[in-house]
């Protein structure tokens, strides 16, 4: 799966070029931290971008500590399990969106028994509801063009863009323009 997009270049230098393209580690990470959880497999932009967008998670309580970038965001799509499954995926769209999502406010009900689900996207005084699919625990792809729907009319430019991996995938927030040059920098087919 990461060994597909095999990269000619070292670590600094692949992560020199997600900087560009503005994808870099949060201030209160660093590189020591991503080679100690990935090791060798940081040899290729899936991987590294992989690494990248996955949370930091404290080591006896397995609370998150947050994200490594707030460039890209690494996930799973077979994580829909209760409520807040999909506030999260909000909430990390909003993230990477930023600024343009932050006035929204995110609830949802998950009941995977009853078949039933939805997200309500609150903006000042106005609630709306999003009823979504249940497939077990996979996510409904139809959140993220809900989301996409927020950006157009919170007047950004940016686009929800994934490239998958397989069951997971990796997600950025940029304008089409940002997404090409990423996908040509990196080989990558960010869509």
């Amino acid at each position: 799966m990461f060994g597909l997009f095999k990269s000619k270049k070292n670590l600094t230098e692949m992560l020199a070029i997600l900087d560009e393209h503005g994808i870099r580690l949060s201030s209160e990470r660093s590189i020591g931290v991503l080679k100690s959880e990935w090791g060798e497999a940081l040899d290729n932009f899936e991987a590294l971008l992989a690494a990248m967008g996955d949370e930091m998670l404290d080591e006896e309580t397995f609370e998150t500590k947050g994200h490594h970038s707030n460039g890209v965001w690494h996930f799973d799509t077979e994580t829909i399990e209760d409520a807040g499954s999909y506030v999260r995926i909000a909430e990390n769209i909003a993230r990477l969106a930023a600024p343009a999502l932050d006035t929204l406010g995110f609830s949802d009900s998950v009941d995977l028994e009853e078949g039933k689900a939805w997200i309500e996207v609150r903006d000042a005084d106005k609630v709306r509801r999003h009823d979504l699919r249940v497939d077990d625990d996979w996510v409904d792809p139809a959140v993220f063009t809900v989301l996409g729907d927020y950006l157009k009319q919170a007047g950004s430019e940016k686009i929800i863009a994934t490239h998958g991996l397989g069951q997971d995938c990796l997600i950025v927030c940029k304008t089409p323009g940002e997404i090409r040059a990423l996908n040509k920098a990196t080989g990558l087919k960010f869509r």
